[in-house]
């Protein structure tokens, strides 16, 4: 193990492995085990160890560390400042989804031409439109019920969010108009990740229509899992740039 990751370099934060992040005033999440520490370079060599501690909970007065196993560093709330509980995180992985296997319920292909858009366009990390020379680096469905796409991030991680980038590229907005009351679902099997699955899968909706820039939707809590869905309620076209999933990554 590389001690120099741990290494505090100021009293916010740890250089390479663990950020300080903030918590909820009312966080409820529950450690996967805990250990005595005197300090807190000894909770991050702890954590080090586990292969399921993403992060770290140091009460100062009790010299105490919490380790953590699945859970959301991005919350916006704070705790109050004096509170003496400190919690550091790895770091997160926005591009969970970058260049993994993508498949779609349907991919539309181009009438009278041999261009199609499959799902893997969505996770290729192309974020605007083409200029004339290069490809529509879009993820395009059939006009079907209920659409949808979905990502193996081929093992299992912990996430809380995803970024979806809707199309903009036409002057009337038609094509971001097409995207509408998405639900987002994740499992660690591709047969719980249906809507009738219930809310064992369920991470996040969005309902009505979504705007042509990103739209980030948290899942209600953390979850672990493997496959990552969007998927759009109705009759209509599933079509989008991009599709990034948070969380951290498995080592």
């Amino acid at each position: 193990m590389d001690m120099n990751t741990t290494i505090l370099s100021d009293a916010h934060c740890f250089t390479g492995s663990f950020e300080q992040v903030i918590l909820p005033y009312n966080s409820t999440i529950a450690p996967s085990s805990t250990s005595p520490a005197s300090n807190k370079l000894q909770c991050a060599a702890q954590c080090h160890l586990q292969d399921d501690c993403n992060g770290f909970l140091y009460d100062c007065a009790q010299k105490l560390c919490s380790f953590l196993d699945c859970f959301n560093p991005e919350n916006e709330n704070k705790f109050n400042e004096d509170r003496t509980v400190e919690a550091y995180a790895k770091r997160v992985d926005h591009l969970l989804a970058r260049g993994k296997p993508v498949t779609m319920s349907t991919v539309y292909h181009s009438p009278g031409t041999s261009t199609s858009f499959p799902g893997y366009f969505a996770v290729d990390g192309i974020y605007r439109p083409p200029s004339s020379n290069e490809r529509l680096s879009i993820a395009h469905s059939d006009l079907e019920a209920n659409p949808w796409l979905r990502v193996d991030l081929q093992k299992v991680h912990c996430i809380w969010a995803v970024r979806i980038l809707n199309r903009g590229d036409s002057s009337d907005l038609s094509v971001a108009k097409r995207l509408r009351d998405v639900v987002i679902t994740a499992s660690n099997t591709e047969d719980e990740l249906l809507i009738e699955s219930g809310p064992k899968s369920f991470c996040g909706r969005f309902d009505g229509i979504l705007n042509p820039h990103f739209i980030t939707i948290t899942c209600a809590h953390s979850m672990k899992a493997q496959f990552v869905q969007l998927q759009m309620m109705g009759f209509g076209i599933l079509n989008i740039y991009e599709f990034e999933v948070h969380g951290f990554a498995s080592d």
